[in-house]
């Protein structure tokens, strides 16, 4: 394996621009379908934005953050191979919580998995909050907002996608490196 690859997100002004940019596109977009499937769903626009919506909304999302990490270092653990001694850390840099397994290197699906994880079960614990009587508007907002959240994982998604060579990963304090077959 040789290194194609590192993103440094920390460091390099550029692209901690352009996945913030990414993450307001994702918001917005996220908003929008959000918007008209309620449009589709209900035949209104019925939305009422108070106080105790964006607290209670904030709160959620703020609780659906250090979820999403423990779930990446969930899995993190799962696909690490099994001699592996390290452990996975946690952190707060640059108004990021995130989640780390450096020094291990991952097969490109199982690494894809560890990516899309969080985003996938927070989506499903947020449906379920709303089956189970949570005001939906609380929910909603919640979902978008961490949608939008996603955008670094995403964009690790996007990566992946755009050098089919890519074959392993490893997620690094600061960033990732994506490796190719030599």
């Amino acid at each position: 394996m040789e290194l194609y690859k590192e993103l440094n997100i920390f460091e390099d002004k550029k692209l901690y621009i352009a996945i913030n940019v990414f993450s307001l596109v994702i918001f917005a977009i996220t908003a929008i379908l959000v918007i008209i499937g309620n449009i589709l769903l209900s035949n209104n626009l019925e939305m009422t934005f108070t106080f105790s919506t964006f607290f209670l909304t904030m709160i959620l999302f703020a609780l659906s953050l250090p979820i999403h990490e423990l779930i990446h270092g969930l899995f993190f653990r799962i696909f690490a191979p099994s001699d592996n001694q390290t452990k996975v850390k946690y952190g707060f840099k640059h108004g990021m919580l995130y989640a780390a397994n450096p020094g291990v290197i991952y097969k490109k699906g199982a690494f894809s998995v560890i990516i899309l994880a969080p985003f996938i079960i927070n989506s499903f614990l947020f449906l379920l909050l709303y089956l189970v009587g949570v005001d939906g508007q609380i929910v909603v907002f919640a979902f978008v907002i961490h949608t939008g959240g996603c955008a670094g994982d995403f964009w690790y998604i996007y990566e992946i996608l755009k050098k089919p060579a890519i074959t392993h990963c490893e997620d690094t304090l600061k960033g990732v490196k994506f490796f190719v077959s030599k």
